[in-house]
């Protein structure tokens, strides 16, 4: 059986306070005949009281909630959304700062960002840059960072490449959206990084962590709906998610997988469990669309009568009911068409959010953009776990 929710309207703390307080003004107990006598209170005045008093207490409670926010060792910055499938965090690297647009990702750890070479746009010029020090034959450069300009990492390490945006687009964009950024941020941590990428390349999460500026080792991300979306260091923005949090703890040894790693218990197309061939592992990857082995995603596309297009992307008709669930930790998560249609065409087919990795060893599920504009998702790094909670202002499907 499924309920469907939606998040309640922010005034209805507030219109309950109002409502009461009124409901109390208009019970007023008549006056008694003698002046000297003080008459008992009515049930109904003690009930209206009570209401009022819970519902100071609701508002409160909110309040405390959302008061303060972003405290100190919080820090929120906005993430620029391109046509719902690439989101960007603007980073300033340099003297002076040169502005990158760097894509975000859970499964690598450092940053890379393009080189700009003749007759290139964008990327990062060190040339340009009195504090820049090569540090690994224009392959690794160590340069000041400042994070949406209030949040600084000194003679922080990164790499560099002289291939063009195609490189990003072949491993994070579609074949027909063209990747739009200058790079990537990777926000792993060091244990995955030091067996998987080589010396001199410390990981982003770890040193923020490590720099006592975080009131928490922990990033929560927020993706807005045709709307800028967000990241917070060090906290929750309480105004992005409603309910509480279904924590999961992340498999070890990271040397083996993305350290995010989750356990898949479950995929359900419609009603029908999948059987699928590959890993029973997911992880929350901040790409444009859901990805899978290709032999997962063929099975999967077989299931929802999906066909592919020239440009290799999984199309149904625009009328077609779709649903998939995942489950993890116990907790159903439900996307449906409203989530995995990406665009409609002349013809009456849609895109589905829906990908296959290049490589067949890749066998982990990569929950995208689709699960992140529904679900709120904070990553522990001191616990070592991922947090999801419903998402404020979505329509959710919740099996039970």
């Amino acid at each position: 059986m499924a309920a469907m929710l939606t998040q309640a309207p922010a005034s209805m703390e507030s219109a309950s306070i109002d409502s009461s307080s009124e409901q109390l003004l208009t019970d007023d107990v008549a006056a008694p005949s003698d002046p000297g006598s003080r008459p008992a209170p009515s049930l109904r005045c003690l009930v209206a009281a009570l209401a009022v008093a819970a519902a100071v207490a609701v508002a409160m409670a909110a309040a405390s909630r959302h008061k303060s926010w972003p405290e100190d060792g919080v820090y929120s910055f906005p993430l620029a959304n391109y046509k719902n499938l690439q989101y960007f965090l603007e980073v300033d690297v340099g003297t002076p700062p040169q502005k990158l647009r760097l894509a975000l990702a859970t499964t690598i750890a450092a940053m890379t960002t393009n080189l700009t070479v003749e007759n290139a746009s964008g990327g990062y010029d060190p040339a340009a840059s009195s504090t820049a020090l090569d540090v690994n034959e224009s392959r690794l450069f160590q340069d000041n960072i400042s994070i949406g300009g209030g949040l600084a990492l000194d003679n922080f390490t990164f790499s560099v490449s002289k291939q063009d945006q195609s490189k990003y687009a072949k491993q994070l964009g579609l074949p027909s959206v063209p990747f739009q950024g200058d790079g990537m941020f990777g926000f792993a941590y060091d244990a995955y990084l030091a067996a998987n990428v080589g010396p001199g390349m410390p990981a982003l999460i770890q040193g923020l962590a490590d720099s006592g500026k975080l009131k928490e080792p922990t990033f929560a991300i927020h993706f807005g709906d045709n709307s800028p979306g967000e990241i917070v260091f060090g906290g929750m923005n309480p105004q992005h998610y409603v309910g509480s949090f279904n924590y999961v703890d992340t498999i070890h040894p990271y040397t083996s997988g993305p350290t995010w790693l989750m356990p898949l218990s479950q995929l359900k197309v419609g009603d029908e469990i999948m059987d699928l061939p590959s890993s029973g592992n997911c992880v929350v990857e901040l790409q444009e669309v859901l990805y899978g082995s290709e032999a997962d995603v063929g099975a999967l596309s077989s299931k929802l009568n999906a066909t592919r297009d020239e440009d290799g992307l999984y199309v149904v008709p625009c009328s077609r009911s779709v649903s998939l669930t995942f489950t993890i930790n116990g907790i159903d998560y439900v996307l449906d068409q409203d989530d995995l249609l990406l665009e409609a065409r002349s013809d009456g087919s849609c895109a589905l959010a829906l990908g296959s990795y290049p490589s067949a060893s890749w066998g982990t599920w990569s929950l995208g953009a689709p699960f992140l504009r529904k679900f709120y998702t904070q990553f522990d790094v001191g616990r070592q776990r991922v947090g999801i909670a419903a998402a404020a202002g979505r329509r959710l499907t919740v099996l039970v």
